[in-house]
C-alpha cells in the first residue's frame, strides 16, 4: 500500500504545479487583453495625440 500512496501524491504534486502553471497563463493572458483593450481605448479617444506621439517617438520612420 505505500508504494500506491507514494504514486498518488506524486500525481497529485504534478497537478498541482499543472494548476500553477495554467494559472499563470491565464494571468499572462488576462494583462495581454488588458493592454490591448488601453491601447483601443487611446486609439479611440485621442487619434490624433497617438499619431503625433508615434511621429515625434519613431522619428526614423
Amino acid at each position: 500500500m505505500p508504494k500506491g500512496s507514494d504514486t498518488e501524491e506524486a500525481v497529485m504534486a504534478d497537478q498541482g504545479s499543472l494548476r500553477k502553471g495554467l494559472s499563470s497563463e491565464k494571468r499572462e493572458d488576462l494583462w495581454a487583453v488588458i493592454l490591448a483593450l488601453v491601447v483601443l481605448l487611446v486609439a479611440l479617444v485621442a487619434p490624433q495625440g497617438l499619431h503625433d506621439f508615434f511621429s515625434t517617438a519613431l522619428y526614423l520612420f
